[in-house]
């Protein structure tokens, strides 16, 4: 303990207990002042290194969510801008083979307005479709699903000509036409297109080969393939050479699946294709959109409509 310290009082005549002067308190009180001062921050410091509070901790937990949904968003959207360039593609690509020849103008070509009404509302439901497509799409990115559900669809849509257009002699089309042989009427299901044997035969669209019947009977339809599309489709090739698939095989839109022949009850060498939907025979000459431009569609039209008697 510090020793008091004594002033001597010439009033009193006596020694009195010093007291301490005004400078000195005050620098005592700034020094207690400035080391409570730098330990506050020191343990201040110290603690915020060493320990984090219960909302730093949920401040940094949302930080770290907020970093990982930033890179999924960003993903999605980069996806999102991928697809949508791909649709608007597709969409131009798809208009182009409906409406429009090799060079764009901008009138619809011959294909849709020599074709007949039946064929014109069919082209243009199409289209009104790819529109809508699109415009969800940009709205919604669920509705990415219903656009590769059209894709797939149209893919497998018996569109595409089986036989090279400038490989055509001539054609016999759908409906009621003459027998080649005893010249009665009677109903034909399919397109006649007549072509040198050996003519590469392409599949009509994507599918699946449902069945290949070879037979050397002169007779009935000889060698026949048949393709499974899906969604109710199916086309049949008859009169056939060599047959280039076998059953149970996948083939793509067209690719090579035989060599023309004259197999068969054939007045000539030919290729004869049916379009089936839900096994019903239908027009395929309302299906075939590529393969040809609009001239050589408009004189495909003309010869399936002239042609009264078929070649098979």
């Amino acid at each position: 303990m510090r020793e008091p310290t004594f002033t001597y009082n010439t009033k009193t005549c006596r020694y009195e207990p010093a007291r301490p002067a005004a400078g000195s308190i005050f620098k005592k009180t700034f020094s207690i002042l400035f080391a409570s001062a730098i330990i506050f921050t020191s343990l201040a410091f110290v603690h915020n290194e060493n320990f984090t509070s219960d909302k730093e901790v949920a401040l940094l937990i949302e930080n770290q969510k907020l970093e990982k949904y930033k890179s999924i968003i960003s993903a999605q959207l980069n996806y999102t801008q991928s697809e949508l360039g791909k649709l608007e593609q597709r969409e131009a690509d798809l208009r182009q083979a409906l409406l429009f020849g090799p060079s764009s103008g901008s009138k619809p070509s011959a294909n849709l307005q020599k074709a007949s009404p039946n064929l014109q509302d069919k082209f243009k439901g199409v289209l009104e479709s790819t529109n809508q497509l699109l415009i969800h799409a940009n709205n919604d990115e669920a509705n990415f699903g219903s656009l590769n559900l059209f894709t797939r669809t149209f893919h497998e849509m018996p569109t595409h000509l089986p036989v090279s257009f400038t490989s055509i002699l001539s054609t016999a089309g759908f409906g009621t036409k003459k027998h080649p042989y005893h010249q009665a009427n009677y109903q034909h299901q399919g397109i006649d297109f007549a072509c040198a044997e050996g003519t590469i035969v392409l599949a009509a669209a994507d599918g699946i080969i449902e069945s290949v019947k070879k037979s050397e009977l002169q007779a009935g339809e000889g060698n026949i393939v048949i393709i499974d599309h899906g969604n109710g489709y199916q086309t049949r090739y008859a009169h056939l050479g060599d047959i280039l698939v076998r059953q149970g095989q996948q083939v793509k839109k067209g690719k090579n699946i035989a060599i023309s022949g004259n197999t068969g009850a054939s007045s000539m060498p030919h290729l004869h294709f049916e379009v089936l939907k839900d096994g019903h025979p239908v027009n395929p000459v309302y299906y075939l959109m590529q393969g040809l431009n609009s001239d050589e569609y408009s004189l495909l039209l003309k010869q399936v409509e002239s042609q009264q008697t078929s070649m098979d």
